[in-house]
C-alpha cells in the first residue's frame, strides 16, 4: 500500500489481513456518544420549508456480529438506538424527541467490499413519535440504503479494533395525514437527509 493511499484503503487492507479464524467477531458501539445531523423538507401549508434536527446515539456495547465471506465483510446488526432532538415547526408547533431504532423484525446489514471497500447498506429504522401521529400511527418506518464509507480502523489492543463508518443517506415519506400534540396538519412528502459517523468496536474471537 502507497504513502499517498487514503484512511480507507488503509483500514481496508488492514481488515483483510485479519485472521479469518477469528470471524465472527463481536462488534460493539464506543461509549462516547455518537451525533448526527438530520435535515427535512417538506411543503408546509403550500410553503416549502426546511428543518434540521440533531441525533446522538443512546447506549453502547454489543450491536450486531461481524463475518467475512470470500467477497464480503458483513455487519448483522442486533440493535441501534438513536435520540432526535425537537422540531420546532413554523406555526409554533413543537415535535417532541423521537427515538430512532432499528426494527427488530426485519434483518439490517453492512457490506463491505473485501475487494474495493464499497460500503453498502440495507438498515430499517423505526420513528417513535410520543406526541406526533404519521398516518394515524405513533411509528413510521424508514428504509435506509444510505451512502456509506469506511474512513479509519485502529487497533486498541490485542484482538480489539475500532472502525469508523462515514453515512450520508435520503429517504422520502409520504405523510396521507399528520397530526402534532392533537393539531391536524396537512399531509404530503417528506425528504429526509442524514450525516453521521459511526464508530465501532471489533471484538475478535480467539
Amino acid at each position: 500500500m502507497s504513502s499517498s493511499s487514503s484512511p480507507g484503503e488503509r483500514a481496508l487492507v488492514a481488515l483483510n489481513r485479519l485472521p479469518q479464524a477469528d470471524f465472527p467477531a463481536i462488534v460493539s458501539r464506543a461509549v462516547r456518544p455518537e451525533h448526527g445531523t438530520l435535515t427535512f423538507r417538506m411543503s408546509f401549508f403550500g410553503m416549502p420549508i426546511v428543518l434540521t434536527a440533531s441525533a446522538t446515539s443512546v447506549g453502547f456495547g454489543q450491536v450486531g456480529t461481524l463475518s467475512r465471506t470470500a467477497s464480503d465483510f458483513v455487519l448483522r446488526f442486533t440493535r441501534a438506538l438513536d435520540r432526535v432532538t425537537p422540531i420546532k415547526l413554523p406555526n409554533g408547533l413543537e415535535i417532541a424527541s423521537q427515538t430512532l431504532a432499528l426494527d427488530p423484525t426485519v434483518p439490517s446489514t453492512l457490506r463491505i467490499d473485501r475487494r474495493t471497500g464499497a460500503v453498502s447498506s440495507d438498515n430499517h429504522w423505526v420513528v417513535d413519535a410520543p406526541n406526533t401521529l404519521y398516518n394515524d400511527s405513533h411509528t413510521i418506518t424508514l428504509p435506509d440504503k444510505g451512502q456509506r464509507r469506511l474512513i479509519s480502523f485502529t487497533q486498541l489492543a490485542s484482538g480489539r479494533y475500532r472502525f469508523a463508518v462515514r453515512t450520508q443517506w435520503h429517504a422520502s415519506v409520504t405523510l396521507s395525514s399528520w397530526s402534532v400534540a392533537g393539531t391536524a396538519l396537512p399531509g404530503g412528502v417528506v425528504n429526509i437527509a442524514a450525516t453521521w459517523t459511526s464508530y465501532y468496536v471489533l471484538n475478535l474471537t480467539h
